[in-house]
């Protein structure tokens, strides 16, 4: 069997190295193209890990000449914006900020940010998305504030729309616990829907990861 990106007749560990060279290629120009979107003095907030890119994006931008600074959300329950995004952002020497989940709306009204830039999980034929939990009120609440809201894609799936999109809805233990202390009274539940789906019109631009087949 060949796989859909496996040359006729070529060793499969050539392959496996040429699509991983391919998808590298692909992301730096992903990156390269959000840091063009992007001015001299920007805040971004971005919502979750989107596996390195904001700090390629920032150091892009930074090649332009341009100074990006970041808010980070905390991204609960797993905290992926701390642990990871704010890591890796002042790791590259960057000025990155944390904010809980629940201050963006605040923080966009004393116009601390001027973009947002999130990844998604999951990109439909007619450009919703699913990502992480918490994006799609990011999103709403751009457009409220009349900020661009900016998506690094996926190749789009066979998924027409969002409506073709099956949420994962997690054990709520994964939100009453934490490192196995339970932060919530015993007898109550919670509901973990692990990820939202965004539609296409609170999208100001979607950026594409097109990887060469």
């Amino acid at each position: 069997m060949v796989l859909g990106w496996q040359k006729q007749g070529a060793p499969l560990e050539k392959c496996i190295l040429g699509f991983l060279e391919g998808l590298k290629q692909a992301r730096i120009k992903q990156a390269q193209e959000a840091a063009q979107l992007l001015s001299d003095g920007d805040c971004v907030l971005t919502h979750c890990n989107v596996s390195g890119l904001m700090p390629l994006i920032a150091e892009f931008a930074k090649a332009e000449g341009k100074i990006l600074s970041f808010y980070a959300t905390e991204t609960r329950p797993y905290l992926q914006g701390s642990r990871l995004t704010a890591w890796e952002l002042q790791r590259a020497g960057f000025e990155v900020t944390l904010i809980c989940d629940n201050m963006v709306a605040q923080v966009m009204r004393e116009g601390k940010v001027r973009a947002v830039v999130v990844g998604a999980d999951h990109l439909a034929q007619n450009g919703d998305i699913a990502n992480k939990i918490g994006t799609y009120q990011l999103a709403i609440l751009a457009r409220h504030f009349n900020i661009p809201f900016y998506v690094l894609c996926p190749p789009p799936s066979q998924a027409k729309s969002a409506a073709d999109i099956t949420i994962e809805i997690r054990p709520d233990k994964e939100m009453l616990e934490i490192y196995g202390k339970r932060i919530a009274p015993k007898g109550v539940k919670g509901y973990y829907p692990a990820f939202d789906v965004t539609p296409n019109d609170l999208i100001t631009k979607h950026i594409y990861l097109e990887i060469d087949r």
